[in-house]
């Protein structure tokens, strides 16, 4: 429930996902993306990590930065739902 509340943050605006970013919330949703092994936690993972990568250039950069392409090219290549393909 912790990451669907995330995920509605940097759903918002910028300011809101700026206050995530803040909290240094990229590498840990990674980790959990990169650790998780249901889909459901995978698929909202990476929606808050496109979220955030697509708030802004310097947020985007921080998500490459971040290691973040390894680890959603991790969910395509092994997620089977439809939401978290499309998500990734």
């Amino acid at each position: 429930e912790t990451l669907w509340a995330i995920l509605n943050i940097v759903s918002g605006n910028a300011h809101q996902t700026q206050a995530i970013v803040d909290l240094d919330a990229v590498p840990i949703l990674l980790k959990i993306l990169k650790e998780s092994p249901s889909e459901d936690v995978q698929d909202q993972a990476v929606w808050a990590i496109g979220n955030i990568a697509g708030d802004s250039v310097p947020h985007r950069d921080l998500c490459i930065a971040s290691q973040g392409m390894p680890a959603v090219l991790q969910v395509l290549e092994t997620c089977k739902k439809v939401s978290g393909l499309r998500n990734a």
